[in-house]
């Protein structure tokens, strides 16, 4: 089943906006935020290489194989947005209907900065499939399925990534310390939406 146009067009409208920073007078960087978080959740940011992995070189059988820390190290990502109240009620309203959002009152969500709000942590071994799934859908994996929300037409989201030597405790650190909005919308369900 085809999406609706309006769907279609949010998603392109969204693949093309996301940045790293705002152009607002109030600037918010979700980067730096990340950073300043990595040394209090008991990781290590992998400098200077942030969107891109760490490979040891390592002698074996003769040769020389490249390896990551698969198991652990990796990236670590994030989307937040800035938000008036309405905007805030509207995105709430509709991730409520969609079955996305983690909270059952809208008092619960609190802003990080000013009407800057977190959407969503997560964690993964690749650097450009997660952001690719979470916007335009992915009907074999769970996320956030962002063209699927009419609300983010036309409208800015702050993207980050970051390298770290343990992902899975950086992201649990997060998600406790800074409840996201948003969860995944499940297979299942993506199936019968699509």
């Amino acid at each position: 089943m085809k999406k609706p146009k309006e769907i279609q067009k949010s998603c392109v409208t969204i693949a093309n906006i996301i940045n790293e920073s705002s152009k607002k007078d109030d600037k918010f960087d979700l980067l730096d935020f990340m950073q300043r978080s990595v040394s209090d959740a008991g990781v290590k940011e992998i400098k200077n290489v942030s969107r891109s992995f760490l490979l040891n070189g390592k002698k074996e059988n003769g040769k020389i194989k490249f390896v990551y820390d698969k198991d652990n190290s990796g990236i670590v990502y994030g989307f937040a947005m800035r938000l008036n109240d309405t905007e805030l009620e509207m995105l709430f309203n509709e991730a409520k209907k969609l079955k996305t959002v983690r909270f059952s009152k809208i008092e619960e969500i609190e802003e990080v900065s000013k009407g800057i709000y977190l959407l969503y942590w997560g964690l993964s071994d690749l650097l450009i499939g997660r952001l690719i799934a979470h916007i335009n859908g992915h009907k074999n994996n769970s996320n956030l399925h962002l063209c699927n929300y009419s609300f983010f037409n036309a409208k800015e989201l702050f993207y980050a990534t970051i390298a770290v030597t343990d992902k899975a405790v950086f992201e649990t650190y997060l998600i406790d310390k800074y409840p996201p909005m948003l969860k995944t919308m499940g297979r299942k369900k993506v199936r019968k939406k699509i």
